[in-house]
């Protein structure tokens, strides 16, 4: 996955929105909950340092061991962690997808027309507090 300019195949839109579909349309089969490749962890990853392939690597280890050797007291740990601190985390990734956003709608000639069904979504949201309806007011 690395960037073709040093040698790498690099990944397309079109790569990731297929397998993630795929992986959707597969595992709701097997009651799997929807799920996408993580651009929310991926970003907070990257806002705290992880630049490379192998960082993900790692965090996946360490995860896996922690998991291994501690199972069931590190579940009930959980439930202890602060919320405030995930609140935290959630807001820096927020950000970080938020900027790159930002920095693409930025170049757009048509700004208003390119805001305006973001404006939408969110009002809509906020206001129904129902995601659907969001959406939907936004793609109308």
């Amino acid at each position: 996955f690395r960037d073709p300019a040093i040698g790498g195949k690099g990944v397309s839109r079109m790569s990731v929105a297929s397998s993630v579909g795929f992986m959707n349309v597969v595992g709701c089969w097997f009651g799997a909950m929807p799920s996408c490749h993580g651009a929310g962890g991926l970003a907070g990853q990257y806002k705290f340092g992880a630049r490379g392939g192998c960082s993900i690597l790692v965090l996946g280890l360490a995860k896996m061991i922690l998991s291994l050797l501690f199972g069931q007291t590190l579940d009930s740990a959980i439930v202890h962690f602060p919320r405030s601190v995930l609140g935290v985390l959630l807001l820096y990734a927020g950000v970080e997808l938020a900027s790159v956003g930002t920095r693409g709608i930025a170049k757009s000639s048509a700004l208003e027309e390119d805001l305006l069904p973001c404006f939408v979504t969110a009002g809509a949201y906020i206001g129904t507090k129902n995601m659907a309806l969001g959406v939907c007011a936004g793609l109308a």
